[in-house]
């Protein structure tokens, strides 16, 4: 569980500062999504900017969020289906006073 938390943690940071990279006010979905969020907070007057902003910065933190669990669960498939196939590679234990099973 150690390990899985710290590949989450890892993983998160790294997938929130490529996801911050690409959230500049230069890109244009940036702002219209800016635009939008302000306007549907404009009710709450000049606060409405830093809300649209807490807003945006959410979105983007969950969507880091969620990637960082699919990493996690990618390396947990990985992880099972080698385990899997080890199964295959095991020998049967010997049986207390029983012949070996490679006596043959």
């Amino acid at each position: 569980l150690a390990l899985l938390n710290t590949i989450l943690n890892y993983r998160t940071d790294l997938h929130l500062a490529r996801l911050h990279e690409n959230f500049t006010w230069s890109r244009q979905p940036v702002v219209e999504a800016m635009s939008n969020a302000t306007r549907s907070f404009s009710q709450f007057g000049s606060d409405a900017s830093d809300m649209a902003l807490k807003q945006m910065y959410m979105l983007v933190h969950r969507q880091g969020v969620v990637i960082a669990f699919s990493d996690v669960f990618l390396v947990l498939a990985v992880l099972y289906s080698v385990l899997a196939l080890a199964v295959f590679r095991m020998k049967r234990p010997n049986m207390a006073g029983g012949p070996s099973p490679d006596a043959h």
